[in-house]
């Protein structure tokens, strides 16, 4: 039954977001390139509201025909609703940075309370019990993800193909230690509404996600980090490491930037995935391999903290710090520019 719920999940994204293109191209809904963007023509924007609205009304028929618990489903349904709404009205017209940033500390405190917050943290063998301080620790990164799923939003294919990597990879590891069927609802679940998206968006795209998407996106699996955390506080690292490619290119820009006095708030062209899109003028090649990073190393570190082989903080930095060298060599945080495509991507 739970298969069938996947590709009921699946089927519904995929149609929803064929129906929300045609009303976007309808209402000239488009993402206009411009001297930052990583695409050459217009494009509609805004799809992920398929992924929004294919997982939570699968994951509210699975309260009926698995464990799903309802206060584990409203953590993503409530904070969910309120980031996506405010996520919209950006992508069909502004919001100020201030204002989302605002809604996202809300979101992410609304999940944080409805999951009982970040109570225990192993590190070095050492278990860190001080819920207010872990919790406000968890809140930081809940919001960064919101924050660097979009801000890795740029290329074709590579947010709703990274959900899906990183969906894989925790339903793994979740399976390996016998975890609870609840647990894997969501991961996999999150799975089957961003593969419906993405045959729409990889390898040619035809429409965007647009923040929408990804900040939801980003929210999902801040809320499986917590609940799968709350089980096992092992997956917290695991969670983390899984998301390392996202995490350390973003990071890594950022910080250069800050380096650097310049606005962190102002679109730019300077991630490593950017940088390698236009270096190869190709953006498949560029999503693949970010997608690899995630199933071909950081998916095995995490398989050996998870089975207790490697400490999560070793397991963190052994998974971090060659991606941080590769895509610190690759360009992150470089105001550098390669020539531009010859052909529309």
């Amino acid at each position: 039954m739970l298969f069938g719920l996947w590709v009921s999940v699946f089927l519904l994204s995929f149609m929803l977001t064929g129906c929300y293109r045609g009303y976007a191209l309808r209402k000239s809904l488009m993402d206009i390139p411009n001297d930052r963007s990583s695409h050459q023509v217009p494009t509609p924007r805004g799809g992920g509201i398929a992924i929004v609205v294919s997982l939570l009304l699968g994951m509210g028929v699975a309260i009926s025909i698995t464990p799903l618990g309802v206060i584990q489903y409203s953590a993503f349904l409530l904070p969910g609703l309120l980031l996506a709404g405010v996520s919209y009205l950006d992508d069909l017209g502004h919001v100020k940075a201030g204002w989302r940033l605002l809604v996202q500390i809300l979101s992410a405190t609304l999940a944080l309370y409805l999951t009982g917050g970040m109570t225990a943290l192993g590190v070095f063998g050492v278990t860190l019990e001080s819920p207010p301080l872990l919790s406000l620790w968890a809140l930081l990164v809940l919001v960064w993800i919101i924050n660097l799923y979009n801000f890795m939003d740029g290329i074709n294919g590579i947010a709703s193909l990274t959900a899906i990597s990183i969906s894989l990879g925790i339903l793994v590891l979740l399976w390996l230690i016998g975890a609870p069927v609840e647990l894997m609802v969501p991961p996999f679940l999150l799975a089957g509404a961003s593969a419906g998206f993405l045959l729409w968006n990889f390898p040619r795209a035809r429409i965007f996600m647009g923040d929408i998407g990804s900040c939801f996106i980003g929210l999902v699996l801040g809320v499986i980090f917590l609940q799968a955390g709350q089980w096992n506080p092992v997956f917290y690292w695991a969670v983390l490491i899984l998301s390392g490619a996202f995490i350390v290119d973003a990071s890594l820009t950022l910080l250069l930037r800050a380096w650097r006095r310049q606005k962190l708030y102002q679109a730019h062209r300077e991630h490593a995935y950017q940088h390698l899109s236009r270096r190869w003028q190709s953006h498949t090649k560029v999503t693949l391999g970010y997608n690899l990073l995630t199933l071909g190393y950081l998916l095995p570190v995490a398989g050996l903290v998870v089975l207790g082989h490697l400490d999560g903080f070793m397991g963190l930095l052994l998974g971090y710090c060659p991606l941080a060298l590769v895509f610190w060599r690759s360009g992150a945080g470089r105001h550098q520019q390669w020539p531009a495509p010859e052909r529309p991507l």
